[in-house]
């Protein structure tokens, strides 16, 4: 009832989202835009990354339209 998009993180699924601030729809991102960035702090922090996570907000085609 609050309105609020709720994720967990999971290593095993590498997925991104575009979030709608509207209507909360969510849609995944299919490619990983930080994976060469990722792998760059590897090298250059002396980490082992387990994983990110990325998610965009925003409003929708549909809720855009609705705003005009």
């Amino acid at each position: 009832g609050d309105n609020r998009a709720y994720f967990e993180y999971n290593r095993k699924s590498h997925r991104h989202y575009l979030v709608c601030l509207g209507c909360k729809k969510i849609k995944a991102i299919e490619h990983c835009p930080l994976k060469n960035y990722e792998e760059a702090l590897e090298r250059e922090m002396n980490y082992t990354i387990e994983g990110h996570k990325l998610d965009i907000y925003g409003y929708c085609p549909a809720c855009q339209e609705h705003e005009k």
